[in-house]
């Protein structure tokens, strides 16, 4: 009984230590767990005070304006700063010229901001804005026009082919503010016939207005419909109405001999092998042969009034109009008499 009493109080306090080292651990784990919801709660306070400031400057702060269409010569704070308020009509210099354009970077733009105290900073290098200038472009029909109308007066009229030296120089010359007319009015035209050359002086919008002035030179050409064949022929092949079509060319390429005219080409033969949209020169066509050596013939005999007929045989090749031997197969007697139409020979 004895040992029994001495050994459970000795139990006992053992029990109570480890129950106050217990409640130790448990208050330091509470105090950590209210440090870190303590340092979480500041840092989303930090983020949502982060975010308003950013809001409120996003409100308050000048905005850049990236690509700019300006029409007049003079460039602004308010061109390329939205929200400038009272600093918008402070002239900065002069906008580029009509149809061009210029870019102001980074650097540029903030030393403008910095010399009127305006609250603008860039948000990176490459920040930049675009200013362009709008403008009226004279087109090189309008210019044509010109031309065309200004040689009217001197008698040269019809289909006419203006090449215009150098368009690629003149274009960008005439390009006119926005508020102008693209019109063109020509002076000092200069034309020489026998070469098709020409100069010009080109005034826009006007003579009256004169705020472009350029001087052309450049090639006329007259154009002409002329007959070509639509489908190749064969040497000794009639060329009829339906084997011809019209095409538009300048007249000064066409070579030397071509036909110009239907009239010339149709009811011709093909003198040789011939190829559909080619021009005709009087070399590749011949008469048609309307009587063939050794092809049996009407001879016509006609004179004081009277008209007989008989049948024959050519000795020769024979096209309308020309002269050939004959013989009459009832007499045999040899003739000569000319081609007047297919297998016909008339003796007079």
């Amino acid at each position: 009984m004895r040992q029994y009493a001495s050994i459970k109080p000795s139990v006992r306090r053992g029990e109570l230590r480890i129950r106050e080292l217990n409640l130790q651990d448990r208050g330091l784990l509470t105090l950590g767990m209210i440090a870190i919801k303590s340092f979480l709660f500041s840092i989303l306070i930090g983020a949502f005070m982060m975010v308003v400031c950013v809001q409120i400057r996003a409100a308050t702060a000048t905005n850049l304006k990236n690509i700019v269409i300006v029409q007049d010569d003079i460039l602004r704070i308010g061109d390329i700063f939205e929200q400038a308020g009272g600093q918008a009509d402070i002239v900065i210099g002069r906008t580029p010229l009509p149809g061009k354009e210029m870019i102001l970077d980074a650097r540029t733009l903030m030393r403008i901001a910095r010399s009127i105290n305006l609250s603008w900073t860039p948000e990176s290098a490459l920040d930049r804005v675009v200013i362009k200038r709008e403008a009226t472009l004279v087109e090189l029909s309008t210019i044509h026009d010109a031309l065309f109308k200004e040689l009217a007066k001197k008698g040269l009229e019809g289909n006419l082919d203006i090449v215009i030296q150098n368009t690629q120089n003149i274009l960008p010359q005439m390009i006119l503010p926005r508020s102008e007319m693209g019109t063109i009015e020509i002076k000092n035209l200069r034309y020489r016939p026998e070469k098709g050359l020409f100069e010009a002086t080109l005034v826009s919008p006007s003579l009256e207005n004169p705020l472009k002035t350029v001087s052309v030179n450049g090639a006329i050409y007259k154009r002409v419909m002329l007959p070509v064949l639509n489908t190749s022929l064969k040497a000794g092949d009639i060329i009829g109405a339906s084997d011809l079509t019209y095409v538009d060319v300048r007249q000064r390429d066409l070579p030397k001999g071509t036909l110009l005219h239907l009239a010339d080409i149709q009811g011709m033969s093909a003198y040789k092998p011939l190829d559909a949209g080619k021009p005709l020169r009087n070399t590749d066509i011949a008469l048609p042969q309307l009587v063939s050596r050794g092809g049996f013939v009407t001879i016509l005999y006609k004179g004081g009034g009277v008209s007989l007929s008989a049948k024959g045989k050519a000795l020769q090749n024979g096209t309308r109009g020309e002269l050939i031997r004959v013989v009459n197969l009832s007499s045999n007697k040899h003739l000569q008499g000319m081609v007047t139409a297919d297998h016909q020979v008339s003796i007079y």
